[in-house]
């Protein structure tokens, strides 16, 4: 009811400044307003209806009318709307009153909300009423939607049947087209939507080829992206976007080493505070791996920077925000790999020495087991008898002198025999000159 008398009332003085406006006009000088363009024959500006044509007043006559009733000390509020509503059955004018469409019922209620702000203590009971009235339930006026921005909203049946079959998939995003009113739609719901939301929703089961294979099947539902984060750019929303409320657009690149060389395209309206914004518009960004949680959009196509400068196709993804997983040390990359490389040299080494352990516990185990089978086969093992002692060879008995001392008998030592020489220095052993030299003979030596 406030708001009606609100609008009955702004309505009321809009009319007032008008009339006031008309009669200064009317009341200057004629040489300072410039002539009226020709209009076709209208009723006499001292009478209110021409009686001999349909009743039709005439709006100047009836505005002074209107004017001229403020003036009443009592009555003059009562005549001002009886004259209004005369003019609006005369078709003086039309009385668009601010609950006549949606837009004017919406402003009328956002002014009203604004206007219990300085209720004080009962600032909570006054808005209550006006956003119950506002809202989209049965019986109420279609200002606007209360929503929960921590539940997720899945798209209704007919919403898919209406605004799904507009979206070309194997295609870029077209400004002015059936498909860019849908996107822009997209991007609302997914900015009064919370991450928390998202998150709550996602099909983790979908992956990149789910989405690029058979978009159709899966447009609408929500999907998890993790990866790095390659470029991340800054767009301005679309008008219809920006006239609900989304006023930052992000476009976001993630790489995901699972699905090869094809990265994730997503698109968000909040941006992240774990972020700096100097990423923004940067060439490639390394060392930071996020989260996108959002609404799958369609199959997208684009053409890649590499040699080969071919298009491929990859999934748009819209939601609210990227979530920050890791964030490395731009300034330890070599510091990192190093250690990596020796905590990998070190498990090796470890893998090595636990080996040999283990190889040389399960070889002796095994040569045990053998020489076990071994010894158990073999008979018991017999000591031989001890060897007989050596019998020392007879000893002659003594000879004894006739002095009476005992001479043990040497054994005769044996006769060595030469034979005869040969030769010039031979002989016979016989010949008494056998050890004289005989005179040589004439030619020798010569």
């Amino acid at each position: 009811m406030f708001g009606h008398l609100i609008a009955a009332g702004t309505c009321i003085r809009a009319t007032l400044a008008l009339a006031l406006v008309v009669a200064l006009v009317l009341a200057g000088p004629a040489s300072a307003v410039a002539p009226p363009p020709p209009v076709p024959e209208q009723p006499a500006p001292g009478r209110l209806v021409d009686p001999e044509e349909e009743p039709h007043a005439n709006p100047e006559t009836l505005a002074l009318s209107l004017f001229g009733s403020t003036f009443f000390p009592q009555t003059g509020p009562v005549t001002a709307v009886a004259i209004l509503k005369v003019g609006h059955k005369l078709r003086a004018w039309e009385l668009n009153g601010a609950m006549t469409n949606r837009y004017t019922r919406t402003s009328t209620g956002v002014g009203t909300l604004v206007g219990t702000a300085f209720g004080g203590n009962t600032l909570p009971l006054l808005a209550l009423g006006p956003l119950h009235a506002g809202s989209t339930l049965p019986g109420a006026l279609d200002c606007w939607r209360i929503i929960d921005p921590n539940k997720l909203r899945h798209f209704s049946r007919d919403e898919r049947d209406t605004w799904f079959p507009v979206i070309r998939d194997g295609t870029g995003l077209t400004v002015g087209t059936p498909e860019a009113a849908v996107y822009a739609k997209f991007l609302i719901r997914s900015c009064y939507t919370t991450r928390k939301a998202f998150a709550g929703a996602v099909r983790r089961e979908l992956t990149f080829m789910h989405l690029v294979e058979d978009p159709e099947r899966y447009r609408g539902e929500v999907v998890h992206v993790e990866g790095r984060l390659l470029r991340v750019n800054r767009y301005e929303p679309p008008p219809d976007s920006q006239q609900a409320g989304v006023t930052e657009l992000y476009e976001a690149w993630i790489f995901n080493e699972q699905f090869g060389t094809n990265p994730f395209v997503v698109i968000f309206s909040e941006w992240t505070p774990e972020l700096s914004r100097d990423l923004l518009g940067q060439g490639k960004i390394d060392k930071i791996r996020v989260k996108f949680d959002g609404y799958f959009f369609k199959k997208y196509r684009y053409q890649s920077k590499d040699r080969t400068r071919s298009e491929r196709d990859t999934a748009l993804i819209i939601g609210n925000s990227l979530e920050v997983a890791k964030i490395a040390d731009p300034t330890s990359g070599y510091s990192g790999w190093a250690s990596n490389l020796i905590s990998i040299f070190l498990g090796m080494v470890g893998m090595v020495v636990v080996m040999a352990v283990v190889l040389t516990y399960w070889y002796k185990r095994g040569d045990t087991a053998i020489r076990r089978r071994i010894l158990a086969r073999m008979p018991e093992f017999a000591l031989p008898p001890p060897d007989v002692p050596p019998i020392a060879p007879p000893v002659a008995a003594p000879v004894r002198h006739a002095n009476g001392s005992a001479h043990h008998q040497q054994p005769h030592a044996p006769r060595i025999v030469f034979p005869a020489g040969t030769g010039e220095r031979g002989g016979d052993p016989d010949d008494k000159r056998g050890g004289e030299d005989k005179a040589p003979d004439e030619g020798a030596g010569a």
